[in-house]
């Protein structure tokens, strides 16, 4: 054996004659940490010489990572006649830089098995990636080519081509319920000079006169280093990041930002209505008192008082016991009501709603009335200090999930070190929430609340959907054009940007190869007879999920699709018969768990998924134990829920797309076909139930029924069963094999509408034209060939970067957005593709998507793509499996279908084992346009161009009532 001191000796010979690494050009500084997990989220920020700040997050997903960053620019920011810029200029990101040609941004992160997008606000400009871990370096240098070399990428094609998919963005958002009051809130709360007072969507007017040179100004001013936060989060290696990040944004330069306008809204000095008109079935009415404007308060100071409101705002919203649910929901005046406390960088806002009944024939200046009366009525004070052991529940709820999901803890800390540069802010406000009392309650209600001015904001139907009305308006964007028009510009290149940093931009960093993902292990145990209890054992997971699912026999009668199972899902956990609805939601809110019922009576399945605390499972599943055992179902609750019910059918006229979808479903299946049928189906259905249907649907749904459980908990397995003990003595398990009934035949057969015609559906208000096609396919089957149509897709419409999305958006902006996709059951599968277009586009789009399915039928993909699909789809897999309820999903999945335990390898196999020729047979016998449904939806001039342009069309009837 040889002397200790001989290894240590050879130890520090073998580590001198190793390459010492280069020490970075621009190094990264570690400024501040928190390595404290009961302090708050942990991190480490670290700041380049340039300014970029720099957040490491470390979390417990295993090989992968999500990288976002955060510029300090939104709409807020932008200059008089130039709103939307911001917007717009978050759509240029995603054109090619110097080193990146158009559109392979996000294909070398769809490629990578990842995901890329971005969102604009008032405040925030934010970008994000989420790959597998081998490919942080490629988005790093993705990201830092996108903010030190994006000018010559910045083109009057690039410009003109996202300027449409914006048009067709807010067209879409606009041609929803409700879709204009958002821009028309801003406008009537804040000054016109405001920077809040326009959306981040932007006018059209100012878009259509966006200039190449104003977004080249707009990129230079603002897109910057030294005012980003780039954070990473997930399982990398800290150093070798850091290297990176020096490598590739460290020579990027500073430049000196713009000061910030931060105006102030004026006090309100009387009550002040505003009516807004849209295209609505439900009114609403919104109260705000006057703004907060953050300048006028010390940061302690508005920690405090925010943290106040929002205890505040919690009983306003504490369920069946607020004064609002008591004095305006039970007596069905209203819908729902509640109270929100919302900040941004500049102001917080105070705002109240309520959604009117329309069965309750009460009017907005009514409802206003009521509603001003409930919030004056220091109702909402009459609070005792145990009270406020629910609000420390709910903290400590709302801590626990923000350690599980990556994005929350990128969000949480990234914005808070943009704007304050601080990361732990965050964890001040939720101290000082622990820390509110009755008396600071009732001191923020007296200051901001009682007795103070409010503006009253009514929203109701607008009797002429095609003109927008606002009374009074103050500084409304313009209106909606036909046909946006663009001036030509100046269209020459820029010289292409140079760093003197030494570094290579012109080659994309290589991916080192990953291990195959393997999929999580999840035991699966049988000593808890009669049931099978699947557990996912995670030592790090901070809560406890349960999930049970219930399988019944398929109903005798048609009360299903009176919405029933619906109801009788709502109706549970509401009551019990040994406590009434107030103790017994208390109860619930004490320890902040929550238990939440899906149905889903095409598949004659209920799920009930429970969230608790480790240490309050026992008390949760008592809770559970009751409402299940001893449930009471009450009329009042029964009343209520028709009433949305009935709400939501009436509804269904106002919304263009999701009647244009039921359309195409009844043209896909046929009329008949549970799949066509709306749920619910009418009114007079829906009002027919009775309580006595409710409960013999609790025991037909609930009680007898099979079951099987899955968790997913840091407790042991036999903890969770102790708890569920209950159910050996109440449930009364099937006989029937539910796997076996649902492989029997089905009672009908789908039945397609013809296929040589156009579907024509009129839609006289809609501001776009919904585009449908797809046909019967492949049932959902245990071998390749279902599987097979997934892939053949895959590159036509299910990838973010799809050849549909390359054709109608990125090359010609005709949509915001289009995809297909591939759904099974076990007796049928379908080919479903929609999108929605400006009305005159719909012609030459239509003709683009049969163009694109033509030549992708036409002849097999080449090696090159199929490689990167193979690449994409295997890497891609451990997304799936990111979240808890991800990886409980994918058990429901294996379970529903009867998978075997190993399918996901032999999937992998099939995917591995792809050829061009197998793509391409699959390709052929599924995307034929020739044998499709095809449908489109929009306003009577979209017939006329349809006509013209000798397409054989169908004009049809709408079947909604």
């Amino acid at each position: 054996m040889k002397p200790i001191y001989m290894l240590v000796t050879l130890g520090l010979m073998l580590t001198a004659c190793q390459q010492t690494p280069p020490t970075p050009l621009y190094p990264l500084t570690l400024v501040d940490a928190n390595y404290d997990s009961q302090l708050g989220i942990p991190y480490e920020k670290y700041r380049l010489s340039n300014g970029l700040t720099v957040l490491f997050i470390s979390t417990e997903q295993k090989n992968l990572v999500e990288v976002n960053i955060k510029y300090g620019v939104g709409s807020a920011d932008e200059q008089p006649n130039q709103t939307g810029y911001a917007h717009l200029f978050e759509h240029m990101m995603f054109e090619g830089s110097q080193h990146v040609a158009p559109g392979q941004h996000i294909k070398m992160v769809t490629d990578a098995g990842g995901y890329s997008n971005a969102t604009t606000d008032q405040d925030v400009t934010n970008y994000f990636e989420k790959v597998p871990n081998n490919h942080l370096e490629q988005v790093l240098w993705l990201e830092a080519d996108r903010m030190g070399f994006l000018l010559p990428a910045i083109t009057q094609t690039n410009l003109n081509n996202q300027r449409e998919v914006v048009f067709n963005e807010r067209r879409q958002r606009r041609n929803q319920p409700y879709g204009r009051v958002s821009e028309q809130v801003l406008a009537t709360l804040h000054p016109a000079s405001h920077p809040y007072a326009h959306a981040p969507i932007g006018s059209v007017a100012d878009l259509e006169q966006a200039s190449l040179a104003d977004v080249r100004d707009f990129y230079n001013t603002w897109y910057v280093p030294n005012n980003a936060v780039l954070t990473i989060a997930g399982d990398f290696n800290s150093a070798q990041a850091r290297t990176w990040i020096s490598r590739y944004f460290g020579a990027i330069p500073a430049k000196p930002l713009p000061r910030r306008f931060q105006p102030q809204v004026p006090p309100l000095t009387q009550d002040k209505t505003v009516v807004i008109q849209d295209r609505i079935h439900t009114p609403l009415i919104r109260l705000y008192p006057s703004m907060i404007n953050r300048q006028q308060l010390e940061d302690a100071d508005l920690i405090r008082d925010l943290a106040a409101l929002q205890v505040l705002s919690y009983f306003f919203n504490d369920g069946k016991q607020s004064v609002l649910y008591r004095e305006l929901v039970e007596p069905q005046q209203a819908l729902q009501a509640g109270m929100y406390v919302q900040c941004q960088t500049l102001t917080c806002q105070i705002g109240f709603h309520a959604a009117a009944n329309p069965q309750a024939k009460i009017s907005l200046t009514q409802l206003e009335q009521r509603l001003r009366q409930v919030i004056q009525s220091q109702q909402v004070l009459q609070i005792e200090p145990a009270d406020l052991k629910r609000v420390h529940a709910a903290i400590l709820m709302a801590k626990a999930q923000s350690q599980i999901y990556m994005n929350h803890k990128i969000d949480i800390l990234s914005r808070s070190e943009l704007f304050y540069q601080n990361p732990a802010r965050q964890q001040r406000i939720l101290n000082m929430i622990k820390a509110v009392t009755v008396e600071d309650i009732k001191r923020v209600y007296q200051q901001y609340i009682y007795q103070q001015p409010m503006l009253a904001i009514h929203v109701k139907a607008d009797p002429n959907p095609g003109v927008e009305t606002t009374t009074p308006v103050s500084n409304q964007g313009s209106a909606e054009p036909e046909i946006a028009t663009v001036a030509a510009t100046a269209t020459g290149p820029l010289a292409a940007a140079t760093l003197l940093d030494g570094n290579s931009r012109t080659t994309v960093p290589t991916a080192p190869d990953i291990a195959t993902f393997k999929v999580p292990t999840i035991a699966k145990r049988t000593t808890f007879k009669p049931y099978t209890h699947y557990h996912r054992h995670d030592a790090n997971m901070p809560l406890t999920y349960i999930k049970l699912t219930f399988k019944h026999p398929v109903p005798e009668s048609k009360l299903e699709y009176a919405g029933l199972s619906d109801i009788t899902g709502n109706m549970l956990f509401e009551a019990t018969q040994n406590m009434d609805e107030i103790a017994y939601q208390q109860s619930w809110r004490a320890i902040a768990s929550g238990v939440h019922v899906r149905t889903d009576p095409l598949n004659q399945t209920t799920t009930m998924l429970i969230t608790t605390l480790p240490q309050h499972l026992h008390a949760t599943m008592a809770l559970v134990k009751q409402g299940l055992t001893q449930p009471k179902f009450q009329a009042h609750d029964l009343k209520q829920m028709q009433t949305q019910l009935v709400n939501m059918i009436k509804e269904r006229p106002t919304q263009d797309t999701n009647q244009a979808q039921q359309q195409f479903q009844q043209l896909l299946y046929g009329q008949t076909f549970p799949e066509a049928i709306p749920y619910p189906r009418s009114v007079e259905e829906v009002q027919a139930l009775t309580l006595d249907d409710v409960k013999r649907q609790f025991q037909q749904m609930v009680v007898h029924s099979n079951l099987y459980i899955s968790s997913y908990s840091a407790q042991p397995a036999a903890e969770i069963e102790q708890s569920l003990q209950f159910l050996t003595d109440w449930h009364q398990p099937l006989k029937v094999d539910p796997l076996q009934q649902a492989k029997a035949p089905p009672m009908s057969q789908p039945k397609s509408a013809a296929t040589d015609v156009i579907y024509f559906l009129e839609q006289p208000h809609a501001r776009q034209t919904s585009i449908y096609m797809g046909r019967l396919t492949q049932a959902f089957d245990n071998d390749a060939h279902f599987f097979l149509q997934v892939l053949a897709n895959y590159p036509l419409g299910g990838r973010q970067d799809n050849l549909l999305d390359q054709r109608l958006r990125e090359e010609k902006g005709y949509t915001y957005g289009i995809s297909s996709s591939i759904l099974g059951s076990q007796h049928h599968g379908t080919f479903q593709l929609q999108t929605q277009v400006h009305t005159h586009q719909t012609v030459p789009a239509y003709q683009d998507i049969i163009d694109v399915m033509s030549a992708y039928q036409a002849k097999p993909i080449g090696d090159a793509p199929l490689k990167a699909m193979q690449t994409a789809w295997l890497e891609s897999l451990g997304l799936r499996y990111e979240r808890p309820l991800s990886e409980l999903a994918q058990l429901d999945h294996q379970l529903h279908y009867d998978l075997p335990d190993d399918y996901q390898i032999r999937r992998q196999q099939v995917v591995s084992s792809l050829t061009p020729a197998k793509l391409h047979a699959s390709a052929k016998a599924t995307f034929d346009h020739t044998r499709m449904v095809k449908l489109i939806a929009g306003p009577k001039s979209v017939l006329a161009e349809l006509q013209a342009a000798k397409l054989p069309v169908k004009v049809i009837a709408s079947s909604a009532k």
